[in-house]
């Protein structure tokens, strides 16, 4: 009797768990409408949107193997993060693009190279960057020191893209290999932070 009443009480948290998991699918599909400074939970949520997605997978995957109908709550919080799903998760195919024209674009929070004085680092990046054969550079945090200026860190970069975009007032970078045609700083009100977009069409 107490071996089957302690069955039925998991049996009845393994449901209640699901519903849990189902309600924070919804809300994640809904948090990234939620501005996060008027709440931060929502953030979190966001964030956890690739373990919600694995614990529906296992849940989905449980209530199969024990043939009960439960299984539709996970399905549908998979079905509810459908877009997330299909976006982030997707199967590689090489032969799909090989006729197009592909633009590959790599950012990068430098944290100033590490403060490298000799400027290792921001070489072996550029090195690396080339082989990956990258076409643009997205850079955050770009400062030079010192030792391995800010001119050091475009001479470095120049050689393999050779077209740049540099404001003084922000630490952020863009190099590339094609020709800019036009570029512009946007700063964010009250804070130290901003952004910059090239176009080069």
């Amino acid at each position: 009797m107490g071996r089957l009443a302690v069955y039925k009480f998991a049996y009845f948290l393994s449901i209640l768990f699901t519903f849990f998991i189902l309600g924070l699918s919804i809300f994640a599909y809904f948090s990234g409408k939620i501005n996060p400074a008027e709440n931060m939970f929502a953030a979190y949520v966001a964030l956890s949107k690739p373990i919600l997605v694995a614990t529906n997978a296992i849940l989905f995957i449980y209530w199969l193997i024990r043939l009960r109908y439960w299984l539709w709550i996970p399905l549908t919080s998979l079905m509810v993060n459908y877009g997330y799903i299909t976006s982030m998760y997707q199967i590689y195919n090489p032969t799909k693009y090989a006729n197009e024209n592909r633009l590959k674009v790599v950012t990068y929070n430098v944290h100033s190279f590490g403060n490298e004085i000799t400027g290792f680092s921001a070489k072996e990046f550029a090195e690396m960057m080339n082989k990956e054969e990258a076409d643009v550079l997205c850079f955050q945090e770009y400062r030079g020191n010192g030792d391995f200026t800010e001119q050091d860190l475009q001479d470095t970069y120049a050689k393999t893209f050779p077209y740049s975009f540099i404001p003084k007032e922000l630490s952020l970078a863009i190099y590339s290999r094609y020709p800019i045609k036009q570029s512009q700083t946007v700063e964010f009100p009250n804070s130290n932070n901003g952004a910059i977009w090239p176009t080069w069409m």
